[in-house]
């Protein structure tokens, strides 16, 4: 027999199973409960009261992972580059998901979040956890948008750290011994103009002659060569070369100068192929094999540490140690902001933290230098 209960109880009735069920009615539509006894339908009534009042949805019951896979799938895959929806797909699969993915969005909470990132920060790169949680919480913050949790529990996490990497960049002792030997090799020219444009690799292969303009001696780039999933391949996983015509940023989007050494060597190179550095058959190179070949050259030359990324550093710091600002540095690179290049960098050229320490030093020693001398024999 149903029995009406006061204070938005709703009402609740006890079936022949012994089950109770309770129903409320929320926005016009009738909701069922059901409980082993009157107080947890009693409970469940309540907060489906509660929730209403709040703006949340029923939805908030789902999980973590249909949650995270949805807003993956709906939100972010026609947003972001192809390249980086698979970092944030891998990021979630691998690692979110089997820490978190099985906590219903209403039951989730900050504690359980700062948990997983203290447990990451054991193993991976602060930058890999950071990565991690801004996925984590750029989710979360859209659950909150469509009202199925009342609050991101993302709120006041703390992070690791943020680590500087190592910037590995030839001196110039070093990079004239790379050449001696790269000489024999058949991606010289490909090494040369990295080296003198700090192009990255994708930049490079992804060159056409037509981004080449030899009479004003600069390259424009505007795409990257980058490896991605085939999602239309019937094998699952496997990656094919795709040519990204969006590079990374706007600000990747530029023209470089190119060295007379450079131009020379890209003069002797041309031909009728569209493709500037190619294979054989004028298909796109590997990036993969391009590593190879730059490490079987270091490793002849007895240069070890060093990935091909090595050379983009190195014509920086050469950029640096004769004196090139860090702004213009930042462009020719296709840096977001002059701030990643300063932060960079200035660990990879110690003398120019005490730079403005000696032009002060010298400016005040050329002001002692100049100052009027006081003469106390002086008469009036």
């Amino acid at each position: 027999m149903a029995k009406k209960r006061e204070n938005g109880e709703g009402t609740i009735t006890k079936l022949p199973s012994g089950t109770y069920m309770g129903r409320i009615q929320i926005d016009c539509v009738r909701k069922s409960v059901y409980g082993k006894t009157k107080t947890e339908v009693i409970k469940k009534i309540q907060q489906l009261s509660v929730n209403s009042l709040k703006g949340l949805k029923e939805s908030s019951s789902m999980k973590l992972k249909a949650w995270l896979i949805f807003w993956l799938e709906n939100y972010k895959k026609l947003k972001l580059k192809q390249k980086t929806y698979e970092v944030y797909e891998t990021q979630s699969v691998y690692h979110i998901l089997p820490f978190l993915g099985d906590i219903k969005l209403n039951d989730l909470n900050s504690l359980q979040i700062q948990k997983y990132i203290n447990k990451k920060a054991e193993t991976l790169s602060s930058a890999t956890v950071r990565k991690q949680f801004n996925i984590l919480n750029s989710c979360l913050e859209k659950a909150v948008a469509n009202e199925m949790i009342n609050k991101n529990p993302c709120k006041h996490i703390e992070l690791p750290v943020l680590e500087q990497k190592e910037i590995k960049a030839f001196t110039q002792d070093e990079e004239t011994k790379f050449l001696e030997y790269a000489k024999k090799d058949c991606l010289y020219t490909l090494f040369i103009v990295a080296l003198d444009t700090g192009l990255r690799l994708g930049e490079l292969l992804a060159l056409k002659w037509s981004d080449i303009d030899f009479k004003s001696a600069e390259i424009r780039v505007h795409k990257n060569l980058i490896f991605v999933k085939d999602f239309e391949s019937k094998t699952k996983n496997k990656n094919i070369l795709k040519v990204q015509n969006t590079p990374k940023s706007k600000s990747s989007t530029r023209t470089v100068p190119v060295t007379a050494r450079a131009l020379n060597l890209l003069h002797k190179l041309k031909s009728d192929r569209i493709l500037v550095f190619c294979t054989k058959t004028n298909n796109y190179l590997s990036p993969s094999n391009v590593q190879r070949s730059f490490k079987r050259v270091t490793s002849k030359a007895s240069l070890y540490g060093f990935s091909f990324h090595s050379l983009r550093h190195t014509y920086a710091t050469r950029l640096f140690e004769l004196g090139v600002p860090v702004n213009v540095v930042s462009k020719l690179l296709g840096h977001a902001k002059t701030s990643i290049t300063s932060d960079i960098y200035i660990s990879v050229i110690p003398q120019l933290k005490t730079d403005a320490a000696k032009a002060l030093d010298s400016l005040h020693h050329s002001n002692n230098n100049h100052k009027p001398s006081t003469n106390h024999s002086q008469t009036i």
